[in-house]
């Protein structure tokens, strides 16, 4: 299992975080976390969606299929990347 690396890129701003198989990333309160590896029913998306906007500081969440990501938009002061992916992890 790959360690949790949480610092800032170079000049970017941007934040990675991988565990295993998962990748995450956020800059300027927009964040993509991979789902991993399946497709997902309507019914599945849904509660994927639900658990992740239920999330403190969460604006929205939205799972794309096509890229087996969620994208999320959230208040960096209320919320981290941290929180969203386990957010993520709790609804798999």
């Amino acid at each position: 299992m790959t360690s949790w690396a949480d610092a800032p890129a170079a000049s970017t701003g941007r934040r990675r975080r991988s565990a295993g198989r998962r990748h995450a990333w956020a800059r300027d309160g927009l964040a993509l976390i991979e789902v991993r590896g399946r497709d997902l029913t309507a019914e599945q998306a849904g509660r994927l969606e639900e658990v992740v906007t239920s999330t403190d500081g969460v604006e929205w969440a939205a799972y794309n299929g096509v890229l087996q990501r969620m994208v999320v938009s959230f208040d960096r002061g209320r919320s981290t990347l941290g929180e969203l992916v386990r957010a993520v992890d709790s609804a798999e």
